[in-house]
């Protein structure tokens, strides 16, 4: 199954960007930023894992957090997702999960 298709993530497929804004702020388009780190971490108030991002578009850093229904996925998931650094938002959604 595709991961962007995968029913144990909380959320739809992209995460949506974040990070710091500035008045040079633009957007990943068509989700086409670049994986550059993977962070494991529990989400603050509801201590749900998730799986930070860490992206890069047009030169600028961006965070996408992934919230997951469980810590076994989310383990397994981020070491899989580690293994795909340099690749896009946009292939990453593609990769078939069988877990």
């Amino acid at each position: 199954m595709k991961l962007q298709n995968h029913p144990k993530l909380i959320d739809a497929w992209p995460p949506q960007p974040g990070g710091a804004f500035d008045a040079s702020y633009v957007a990943p388009l068509e989700s086409q930023d670049v994986l550059e780190e993977v962070l494991l971490q529990r989400a603050v108030g509801t201590g749900r894992p998730c799986i930070a991002l860490r992206t890069i578009y047009l030169g600028k850093p961006h965070t996408r957090d992934l919230f997951v229904s469980n810590d076994d996925f989310a383990k397994r998931l981020s070491d899989r997702l580690c293994q795909h650094k340099g690749e896009t938002v946009e292939r990453i959604g593609d990769l078939e999960v069988d877990f």
